[in-house]
């Protein structure tokens, strides 16, 4: 399967979104480039199908840090790009989860929970975030 990742402004979104498709489809992440021409953006030079969990964790908020627990929604990471909306966390975490779930080697258990956590309390008594 031939991925293209040509845009420069690509989202954690993204990056979590093409996680569970491939793992919909293939149930493994492998050794296959997902840039194989080496022409896109350069972030992705180099990166295989089994990197994109590292990638997606790349981008959730570290402990100690505001919002943390959180994903950023887009590649800077600074306090803008943590004004998305709730399925900014809830994906990534949903993406984490169906790789936990298809490869039992990696230990994404803390992760998951963080950004449980940071949902659960993402929504006040009267139900509104």
């Amino acid at each position: 399967m031939l991925i293209t990742l040509n845009q420069t402004h690509m989202t954690a979104l993204q990056i979590n979104e093409t996680t569970k498709i491939i793992m919909d489809e293939h149930s493994s992440l492998d050794e296959a480039l997902i840039s194989p021409s080496g022409e896109g953006a350069p972030y992705w030079n180099g990166k295989k199908l089994l990197n994109l969990p590292d990638l997606l964790l790349s981008h959730q908020v570290a402990e100690g840090q505001p919002g943390a627990g959180s994903f950023y929604w887009q590649f800077q990471h600074n306090e803008s790009s943590l004004n998305g909306y709730m399925e900014d966390t809830i994906f990534p975490a949903l993406g984490l989860i169906v790789v936990s779930w298809a490869n039992s080697d990696m230990d994404l258990e803390a992760a998951i929970l963080d950004a449980r956590e940071v949902l659960q309390v993402g929504i006040s008594s009267e139900g509104i975030s």
